[in-house]
């Protein structure tokens, strides 16, 4: 068995179906699939027998709500020399496999390879994720932002028996695969393919994809950058660059949706580089201008009105 592929899944009698059917499509068909259902309580386990397709392996196993146990579970069953991960809603495009594995063939030192693809909702309309220069992500670059999504990773098994598993703590939940992802570019390639090969669902229960632009993942972040600071995937400076890019792209968010929580001494102490102090200052400058030019304006016209 050359890959395996893992879906971790709950109550998805309804998308489940499609994202099974987009990896039996695949052109290269030497995998197995493995689904681990936390115990669904709708028609999910008679979605999978119906397929009777000798390769999909189904387990149940209890996962007190984190993901990432589930998904660990699948790679402990593995039995391929390269692991493929699919979330339950989401599809793949028919060579993803086949162009995947043709990188690793390629490229000895490549550890993991990831790729472009598509976002689409319910009523049909598709956009592209967004393309990255890079060729390949390096630590230094995913410490500035996650770009990889896990239902686009190919990654060889003898990579996590090295470097480890997801993280199954609650503190990072839904940043488990981003810890993850850091811990392999700290020793190994990672190839990113620029072309489309899987699509992104986005709906109304869905995960949404993890950005920077509030609190709760500001705060995610982080304690992901504590935890490799802790496991020394990470040195000290890297964790101060990393929190200071951090800090910035919070200070801009805040910014641009609440102008009012943030305040000149804030931006002149908080650990950034200076040319994001810079822009943020001029940012914030900005925003007093406009926010004073429309206090004159209704002063204006509140003095007129009064007057008449």
């Amino acid at each position: 068995m050359k890959i395996s592929v893992i879906i971790p899944t709950y109550n998805r009698e309804k998308l489940l179906k499609e994202t099974v059917d987009s990896i039996l499509r695949q052109t290269f068909q030497d995998f197995e699939l493995i689904i681990v259902d936390n115990f669904s309580v709708d028609n999910t386990e008679n979605i999978v027998y119906l397929f009777h397709d000798d390769r999909i392996r189904y387990y149940k196993h209890q996962n007190n709500g984190i993901i990432a146990v589930n998904r660990n579970f699948g790679i402990k069953k593995a039995r391929g020399e390269f692991i493929a991960f699919c979330d339950d809603d989401d599809l793949w495009l028919p060579q993803k496999l086949e162009k995947q594995l043709l990188e690793f063939e390629r490229d000895g030192k490549i550890g993991l390879v990831c790729t472009n693809g598509f976002s689409f909702n319910e009523h049909g309309k598709t956009e592209s994720l967004g393309k990255s220069s890079s060729r390949y992500f390096t630590l230094n670059n995913l410490l500035i932002e996650n770009t990889i999504a896990c239902s686009s990773v190919m990654v060889k098994k003898s990579v996590l028996t090295d470097v480890g598993i997801f993280d199954e703590s609650r503190e990072i939940f839904t940043g488990e695969d981003y810890e993850l992802w850091l811990r392999v570019a700290k020793r190994y390639r990672i190839k990113y393919l620029g072309t489309p090969l899987f699509k992104y669902r986005i709906h109304t229960g869905a995960l949404q994809k993890t950005y920077v632009t509030g609190k709760i993942t500001f705060e995610l972040y982080k304690e992901i950058f504590v935890k490799l600071l802790h496991k020394k995937i990470i040195d000290a400076k890297l964790y101060k660059r990393a929190v200071g890019r951090l800090n910035y792209k919070n200070l801009i968010f805040k910014l641009l949706n609440s102008p009012n929580e943030v305040d000149m001494k804030t931006i002149l102490i908080i650990e950034m580089n200076i040319w994001e102090r810079i822009i943020l200052m001029l940012v914030f400058f900005l925003f007093r201008v406009k926010i004073l030019d429309m206090m004159r304006r209704v002063h204006i016209r509140y003095n007129v009105l009064h007057i008449r």
